[in-house]
């Protein structure tokens, strides 16, 4: 119901719709919340993941040759950050030395997946959707060898674009297993501190999956996915994805009412009401007809 079966010679497994998890696609994945930091926190939010999965039908050497051709990311964001100024990280992954890297982040209010494998940056955008609108979307980024694709929510019209990359561009990368991280652009600088730009903050994440493998967030999750990854540190990220007293301070002209319309408050007309001019008045039944259709 909530995914579909994906099978080969060896072994056949469902894959789950973007918010849902279990060996059957059984589970509802829960959000978590990177947090504004306060002045006497950590600068930064973000999750730090070891990877430490091999395939099943593949040895080691077989499986991290795979990992440098091939980069599939996966996630649910939702925000309401305003990035025209100041870009902000959903995923990172980078070579050991940092040379190579690859980043999935919102600039300018738009998804977009940069990386650079050797031979210079590439850049592919949804430039034509804003993203910052509060609600939930799905991003899906992949890269094999020096192309690469980006899909927002179902990947029609706008929602999708692909490059062939620089042609000169490398095709493989060394992996970083130990380094994944969501939530911002962390540079280790030394052996016990990072460097944090780009965060990505008061805003939302949820079933996070790296190479089609899910990255565990609560404590049962990292208990059943174990085998798959690793969560190393969580910093200013707390369950859940409330909004609270969006709408303390904001006073409504005439009887309109504040709603809170996820991290913003916004003046409407009560139920059964229209706006006319600056008041909101009831709604007649020919109205209702027009509003409702149950006439």
């Amino acid at each position: 119901l909530n995914g579909v079966c994906d099978a080969d010679f060896y072994k056949s497994e469902c894959i789950c719709q973007p918010g849902y998890r279990g060996a059957n696609c059984e589970l509802k994945t829960l959000p978590f919340d990177f947090q504004t930091p306060n002045i006497n926190k950590r600068a930064g939010s973000y999750l730090k993941y070891r990877y430490v999965y091999h395939s099943d039908n593949r040895n080691s050497h077989t499986y991290d040759s795979y990992l440098k051709k091939s980069t599939k990311i996966q996630l649910l964001f939702r925000t309401r950050e305003n990035t025209t100024d100041r870009a902000q990280t959903l995923f990172q992954i980078t070579s050991p030395n940092r040379a190579q890297y690859v980043y999935l982040e919102i600039a300018n209010n738009r998804l977009q997946f940069r990386y650079d494998i050797g031979g210079g940056e590439s850049l592919i955008s949804i430039a034509n959707v804003l993203i910052n609108d509060g609600k939930w979307h799905m991003a899906k980024a992949e890269r094999y060898g020096k192309e690469a694709s980006l899909v927002l929510d179902d990947g029609e019209g706008f929602k999708l674009n692909y490059t062939f990359g620089l042609p000169n561009g490398a095709r493989e990368m060394d992996v970083d297993r130990d380094s994944i991280f969501l939530g911002a652009k962390v540079v280790q600088i030394k052996v016990s501190g990072y460097e944090i730009s780009r965060d990505y903050h008061d805003s939302c994440m949820m079933d996070v999956r790296f190479d089609d493998k899910p990255l565990p967030y609560t404590s049962l999750e990292e208990k059943a996915y174990e085998d798959i990854a690793i969560k190393m540190e969580s910093v200013n990220v707390k369950d859940g994805c409330a909004s609270t007293d969006y709408c303390k301070g904001i006073f409504c002209p005439s009887n309109q009412i504040c709603v809170d319309q996820w991290r913003l408050g916004e003046c409407q007309c009560p139920s059964g009401q229209i706006l006319n001019g600056s008041r909101c008045e009831a709604l007649s039944d020919c109205q209702l007809c027009f509003s409702e259709g149950t006439h």
